[in-house]
């Protein structure tokens, strides 16, 4: 929530809980955007683990297949940092994604 209002309070376009449809090796699969967000003309993916999911291989090959398919940055936050430090990850986040 705090994300939301951070981003909503820099003017970004963004997309909450977004439901993604993604072309796999294995064929057509969903994938979840916690945030999707548009700065500077760039797509990017702003992800929240909580304590209990963490990236892993798996999740790794998705984000690779999320830039293959034209994002420019999927990127993982922790929810503690999230919650504790909202305004240091959106201003990190869109830093990032505008040099990608």
């Amino acid at each position: 929530m705090k994300i939301a209002e951070i981003l909503d309070r820099t003017s970004t376009l963004f997309i909450p809980n977004s439901q993604l449809r993604l072309a796999t090796p294995a064929g057509r699969q969903n994938q979840q955007a916690d945030f999707l967000i548009f700065h500077q003309n760039k797509l990017g993916i702003l992800k929240i683990d909580s304590e209990l999911s963490h990236p892993n291989t798996t999740e790794d090959e998705k984000c690779g297949l999320l830039i293959d398919a034209g994002i420019s940055l999927v990127k993982h936050y922790d929810a503690t940092r999230c919650s504790e430090e909202a305004d240091l990850v959106v201003q990190e986040f869109l830093e990032i994604l505008s040099q990608a």
